[in-house]
């Protein structure tokens, strides 16, 4: 991911469809694993940060895809 000095999310560059839904889709699916861990508490240092990891790269995504789908 690339960060331009405009937006503050990083720049993805994903150039067809089925790969910007896959790559939404991977993210978001990462942050409800987070959340619904069976042995860790979702507020642990860990998964707080891969949440916000993948949901800064969804926004990135979303913030940077030209046709919006």
């Amino acid at each position: 991911p690339w960060q331009t000095s405009k937006s503050a999310f990083p720049e993805v560059w994903l150039l067809k469809r089925p790969a910007v839904v896959g790559r939404l889709f991977y993210h978001l699916t990462c942050v409800l694993l987070a959340k619904t861990h069976p042995l860790e508490s979702e507020f642990s240092p860990n998964l707080r940060e891969m949440q916000q990891r993948h949901a800064y790269d969804t926004c990135g995504i979303i913030a940077h895809v030209k046709d919006r789908l």
